[in-house]
């Protein structure tokens, strides 16, 4: 099994990540040469993927450096690249809401494998994706399927000490989670079906008393918030409190796409970077 995560990078030997079979970095312009992870933010969407899938390959595909943004063009060669070296997931935990993307991206996804990606932004309204939103009241070792998306928890593995509203979370950990259900559909069905895989699982869980009843809106899509910019959904990383964070739209330039996740603090900026470079503590 080889999952993508194509995001800020993945820091290798991280204890919830362990091995990282590849890490190669793109920008608009190219191949880059800088896989390191400095946000942390990669690091821990590959440590959710990894709690569901111990076995997989994970490949870093990194297009974020110093900010959760980047050119449209640094995203397609990084889809162009997981096609070429045959990727069996792709694991996006990010958008863009410039409809002049939907083509260039429709041509992208549609000749990779599995794409799970955020909903109600591109890539994640395109036909064939995987479209994820995040139900906070969802257990992380779950999920359930309504209106024509999936819906997971927003949280990643825990931090000790910390409680989870402190800790990242938003769509781009719903997407990973989602991600790590995907590998385990893969195991026992073929990516033409693991959409019907996925129900069915969701249905299991709804009839344990897990996830919400399924419902038969296949296909339904989100529409794409016009206007010029790409621009990510106002899911928040952190605690709400206003005092707590300071908010950025991380992808405010023209023709960038970034994570949907934006509000940081400054505090949580120093423990991401910390934990991408160190490990969670133990």
């Amino acid at each position: 099994m080889r999952i993508a995560v194509i995001d800020s990078g993945i820091h290798p030997g991280h204890p919830h990540v362990g091995a990282v079979t590849a890490s190669v970095h793109f920008t608009a312009d190219g191949p880059g040469d800088d896989p390191v992870d400095r946000l942390g933010h990669g690091t821990a969407v590959a440590a959710a993927i990894r709690e569901k899938a111990p076995a997989a390959e994970l490949f870093a595909v990194k297009v974020f450096d110093r900010r959760l943004a980047a050119p449209i063009g640094a995203l397609l060669r990084a889809l162009e690249w997981c096609r070429e070296h045959r990727m069996d997931v792709v694991n996006l935990s990010l958008g863009t809401a410039n409809p002049e993307h939907r083509e260039p991206l429709l041509e992208a996804v549609g000749q990779n494998g599995v794409v799970v990606s955020a909903a109600h932004m591109l890539p994640g309204t395109l036909p064939g994706v995987v479209a994820v939103d995040a139900d906070e009241t969802c257990p992380r070792d779950r999920f359930h399927y309504r209106h024509g998306l999936f819906w997971a928890s927003p949280y990643p593995r825990p931090i000790p000490g910390v409680p989870p509203a402190r800790n990242l979370h938003g769509v781009s950990f719903a997407v990973a989670n989602l991600t790590g259900f995907v590998a385990m559909a893969l195991e026992t069905s073929s990516g033409r079906d693991v959409w019907t895989a996925l129900r069915a699982r969701a249905e299991e869980f709804a009839r344990e008393g897990g996830g919400a009843d399924v419902e038969g809106t296949e296909g339904a899509q989100a529409v794409v918030r016009q206007g010029g910019a790409a621009r990510t959904p106002r899911k928040q990383e952190v605690a709400r409190e206003e005092d707590l964070f300071r908010e950025e739209d991380l992808s405010r330039a023209e023709g960038s796409a970034g994570a949907e996740d934006s509000a940081r603090t400054d505090r949580h900026e120093r423990a991401a970077r910390r934990i991408a470079r160190e490990g969670e503590p133990q």
